[in-house]
């Protein structure tokens, strides 16, 4: 039977089963598969939860703090404003060497959780109109003391408001996030209005997964894809944005080391579950009576584990690492008024 499965009214094939071995995700994308897209060099989840479903999905699940896979949980105790964010920071260098960042006045982080990206940039660049999207409004705390206009709002439902602020010399920003959305059709309209209003000196800094599905070997080793409904390589850019690309980079660690990272994530979640499926006095005991004091010495055990691992540090300097088959795609480019769609 012919596949019918199109990505912009383009043909497609199936690729693989969508891996979603988490039960309390499994809900939104237990039918879904991958499918790739030649023409635009993508390959995307078929079918996806609704607009209501992801909307709730990344107020109430996403940051939850008791599944172990979540880099960066809710935690209301840590708010300071002195913690170094080291992928933010190096995302700023690397902006930094492509574009005058002195010279931007606007911007614009789309999704931008936490504030960990305006957070670095206001000790170097200060005194920037900062705009952030973000639908997790229990991330409003932590952006508070960073002057930052928040919408919390999907990107797709405050998008006319977004095209209003951008003015010359404005930075947008989408770190992480991109491959969450059903689609790219919102860079497109930026794209569109900026070049049809003739404003000049207006960025992208795009970062994501770096995904290599045409590897047999890592489509088959690859741990899960959840919440992921878009997957892009190096060449996608390429094709589906006419714009200026200054620089488009792999980086962080090793593919290889991040499959490993996904195997310990996948075993400690699988923990979990197992002890919430048994029931004993001994389980009553520690949760109501010695939770406290578990949680902190498991926080003075991390602190300790943190800093005599040397793998911490590694862990570190790989987010200023570039080349080869590494974990994200970093993009920097221009939008050209010159160009059109």
């Amino acid at each position: 039977m012919e596949n019918k499965i199109t990505w912009n009214g383009k043909s497609s094939i199936e690729v693989d089963d969508y891996k979603c071995p988490f039960h309390d995700e499994e809900k939104y994308f237990h039918n879904s598969k991958i499918y790739y897209c030649e023409s635009e060099e993508i390959y995307f989840t078929y079918p996806i939860p609704s607009d209501l479903e992801l909307q709730n999905y990344y107020k109430k699940t996403y940051r939850n703090i008791n599944k172990s896979w979540q880099e960066d949980p809710h935690e209301v105790t840590d708010r300071s404003q002195n913690q170094i964010h080291f992928l933010a920071h190096s995302q700023i260098m690397y902006v930094g060497q492509h574009i005058d960042l002195e010279a931007i006045n606007t911007v614009i982080d789309i999704g931008c959780g936490k504030g960990n990206f305006f957070q670095e940039l206001n000790k170097i660049y200060c005194g920037k109109k900062l705009i952030g999207i973000e639908i997790d409004n229990r991330c409003n705390a932590y952006v508070n003391n960073l002057n930052v206009e928040i919408i919390n709002e999907p990107i797709e439902l405050c998008i006319d408001k977004i095209l209003k602020k951008i003015t010359i010399n404005t930075l947008i920003v989408s770190s992480h996030t991109l491959h969450y959305q059903k689609n790219y059709n919102f860079f497109l309209k930026i794209i569109d209005y900026v070049k049809n209003n003739d404003i000049k000196d207006v960025y992208l800094f795009i970062e994501v997964p770096n995904t290599k599905f045409a590897n047999e070997n890592y489509r088959f080793d690859r741990v899960y894809d959840v919440p992921q409904l878009m997957f892009f390589s190096t060449k996608t850019f390429l094709k589906i944005f006419k714009i200026d690309f200054y620089n488009i980079s792999t980086c962080g660690w090793t593919l290889k080391k991040e499959n490993k990272l996904r195997q310990l994530s996948l075993m400690n979640y699988m923990k979990i579950i197992s002890r919430k499926n048994k029931f004993s006095l001994k389980k009553v005991l520690s949760k109501f009576i010695l939770g406290s004091i578990k949680k902190y010495l498991k926080t003075i055990r991390s602190l300790v584990q943190k800093r005599n691992n040397p793998d911490n540090y590694h862990h570190i300097t790989s987010y200023y690492s570039y080349g080869g088959a590494r974990r994200a795609i970093r993009v920097i480019s221009r939008i050209s008024l010159k160009d059109s769609r």
